[in-house]
């Protein structure tokens, strides 16, 4: 029995250390979580305000996104656009957000509601999309960001809001996920969604 009791006082330890590594590994975890949505949507918050300082920190220099057009857009002329105020985000609603941490890399996917004006023209939409983050030190940063606009899923009510010569395109993540203009017709409509669609800056 004593020396039972040897072996098994130490067994009950090591359960209990790893009992305490495992909750302390979920607890780290799920601050990383609440971070990077946090930081999502700071995201959004310092677009609407147009505050390039906040995006300069929360955006990689050499981050880019890729929109649902094919259109690859720079932090600089998303920036730029900001800046000269052609581009407006009024208001944005996040949906919910799913966050994958792999070390010091990241993926955040989550979808947007937003209203905004884009080159003088109202733009209103839902849209998905994912971004990819690496941790800097302490803190997390950008470095690419995919969206597509939500089409595939709203189509038919945004065509019934909008009228049935209403097209929708990608933009800016941010969240403009999504705006509209006027098309020639159905048929235009079909090759945009092949791809076959020239973007405006």
């Amino acid at each position: 029995m004593i020396k039972l009791a040897k072996v098994v006082v130490p067994a009950c330890v090591c359960v209990a250390l790893n009992f305490g590594h495992s909750n302390t590994a979920l607890s780290e975890r799920a601050d990383v979580t609440e971070t990077l949505k946090q930081l999502e949507q700071d995201f959004g918050d310092a677009i609407k305000a147009a505050d390039t300082n906040r995006l300069k920190q929360i955006l990689d220099d050499d981050w880019t996104e890729l929109t649902s057009t094919a259109k690859i857009v720079t932090k600089k002329e998303l920036l730029e656009d900001l800046t000269s105020g052609s581009y407006k985000l009024e208001s944005f609603q996040m949906g919910p957000m799913y966050v994958k941490e792999l070390g010091s890399v990241a993926v955040v996917q989550g979808s947007v509601t937003e209203r905004s004006i884009s080159n003088g023209l109202e733009s209103s939409g839902k849209a998905v999309w994912m971004d990819v983050l690496v941790r800097r030190g302490d803190s997390w940063v950008v470095i690419r960001s995919q969206s597509a606009t939500a089409k595939w899923l709203y189509g038919a009510g945004l065509a019934a809001e909008h009228g049935d010569n209403t097209r929708f395109e990608g933009d800016y993540f941010g969240p403009l996920r999504a705006s509209f203009q006027p098309a020639a017709s159905t048929s235009a409509r079909r090759a945009d969604d092949l791809g076959c669609c020239v973007c405006s800056g």
